[in-house]
Parts: C-alpha cells; sequence; structure tokens
C-alpha cells in the first residue's frame, strides 16, 4: 500500500533593506536576511511543522537557515552584494547532501547514512525571484515550497509456517544509497560511483522475537529494534534475508519484493515467512 504521506506548505525568506539617507538608492551591503517558516525537530517524515534546518544557495553563495525558538535565523545574514533589486536570480535550497552549481544545471550529492535507524528524509526546493519582486508586497519576501526527494517505508512481518519461529535477523539487500538529484531532471538514475549497501532491519543474533501463524503483523519499528521509518533514494528494492529459529533448527530464507519506491510517498511493506 502507499499514499500521498505529507503537505509540506511554504516557507518564506524575508528580506529587509535599509536605505540610504534620500531614499532614493539601496546600500546592497546593509540588506539583513530573515527567514520566515514553521519548524521543529527532523527525526523522522519533515513537514512545515517538524522542519527546523536548511541551506539554500545562490550560485556559490550559501546560505545556512536555523530555527531559533519563534524565529529563523540565517548565515551569512544578507542579500547577495552582487545582485541589484531587480535582477532575477535563483535560490536552491536543501536539508542535506552538497550543493553544485554545475554552469547553471545544479544538482545535490547526496549519501544516505548506511545505518537503518540513521536514514534521512530529503526536502529540495528551488524559486526564482527579485529583491523587488518579493512575495505578498513585502519587498525581499521569498517563498519556498519544498518537495520530498526520498520515500518513507515501514516494514512489517508475519508468518504463516504451522510451528511458532524466533525471528534473530531481517536484512534488506543491495540498497542504493547514494546520488545525484538535479533540480531540473531529479535523480539521475546512471551516476558513476553509486554506493550500495545492505541495511539491518532487525538483529538479535542470541535473542530474537516470536511469530506465530495468525498473528497480527510484527511492526519492526523503533519500538521493537533499531529500525524505524527508513528514507531511501527512489529505486526497486529487491529482496530481504530472513534468518530464523524452528522447531529447534536454525534457519534462512530471501523474500523477494521487487517493489519499486518513489519520492514523495509512504509505503508499508510485510514480510511473510511462508509454510513452503
Amino acid at each position: 500500500m502507499n499514499y500521498k504521506w505529507f503537505s509540506l506548505t511554504a516557507a518564506t525568506l524575508l528580506l529587509l533593506a535599509a536605505c540610504n539617507s534620500d531614499d532614493t538608492e539601496m546600500d546592497y551591503s546593509l540588506r539583513p536576511l530573515k527567514v520566515i517558516v514553521d519548524g521543529g525537530t527532523r527525526g523522522s517524515a519533515i513537514t512545515t511543522e517538524t522542519l527546523s534546518s536548511f541551506s539554500m544557495n545562490y550560485g556559490a553563495n550559501k546560505y545556512d537557515a536555523q530555527k531559533s525558538g519563534s524565529e529563523w535565523n540565517t548565515v551569512p545574514g544578507s542579500w547577495p552584494n552582487s545582485v541589484g533589486n531587480d535582477d532575477m536570480i535563483d535560490f536552491y535550497a536543501y536539508t542535506g547532501g552538497t550543493f553544485n552549481q554545475n554552469s547553471g544545471n545544479p544538482y545535490l550529492s547526496f549519501t544516505a547514512n548506511g545505518e537503518a535507524a540513521s536514514t534521512q528524509d530529503l526536502l529540495i526546493a528551488h524559486v526564482k525571484t527579485s529583491y523587488n519582486t518579493g512575495y505578498k508586497g513585502t519587498k525581499g519576501a521569498v517563498k519556498l515550497t519544498f518537495d520530498h526527494a526520498c520515500a518513507a517505508v515501514d516494514f512489517t512481518i508475519n508468518s504463516t509456517k504451522t510451528d511458532p519461529v524466533t525471528i534473530r535477523e531481517i536484512i534488506l539487500n543491495n540498497v542504493r544509497r547514494s546520488g545525484q538529484y538535479s533540480y531540473q531532471s531529479g535523480w539521475n538514475d546512471a551516476d558513476a560511483g553509486t554506493i550500495y549497501s545492505n541495511y539491518a532491519l532487525y538483529s538479535a543474533p542470541s535473542g530474537g522475537f516470536s511469530l506465530t501463524k495468525g498473528a497480527e503483523p510484527y511492526a519492526l519499528s523503533a519500538e521493537h529494534s533499531s529500525c524505524g521509518t527508513l528514507f531511501f533514494i527512489p529505486q526497486t528494492l529487491s529482496m530481504v534475508l530472513v534468518r530464523y529459529t524452528i522447531s529447534g533448527s536454525n534457519k534462512k530464507t530471501t523474500i523477494t519484493l521487487n517493489k519499486p519506491v518513489k519520492a514523495g510517498n509512504h509505503y508499508n511493506i510485510n514480510l511473510e515467512l511462508s509454510q513452503n
């Protein structure tokens, strides 16, 4: 089952100007930057309520935005000095990765954490604007609408085997965790040097948890293991290796997934140990 799982409203940047004594010209070095956006933490799927920080580039000019109480602060804190009030410029925002200007075709180089419990959501945004364009009548106000660049996945597991089983380990194999995200065309599926890893959804070699036929699927959430919601670069998840004990014997099996996961969607994937 998949479904749209977020509704992220806009972040707004407010760039305020200070005029000189005759109020006819702008001193570009004195235009402070203020960010206005709801914020919070980032341990799971990010929304406007939980967004706490992001970075933004205009060319090589990088801004870091951080929420402090009810206010946002940016470093550096001013509109680019080389830009006039009517010059249309592109701002590219992101919550992770490394920004590359790439001669007008900007992209992010992104590598997800190799531990299941530490994968993170990734938000991106792009806006073309000028100081005088503003937003809703306010000069220097820049509206950023963020999109999710990753897919979110939760896993459960159940058993149809007649005898009870003890699950000892669950490994998600061959997961792509690096790539380049183009602001013009999205993820590049042919990146050189792409990193693939195996993710431990559950691991307790000397213990484990029990599954019985007919029981509700067991949620592999943070409550039960090191795995909560995982965030993936869009891809097709291939297979899972499960190690378990049944009737005193240690066994292992692979479960084929062949499951495409797309950016901006939240998936619940159930793993089933069948009788055969």
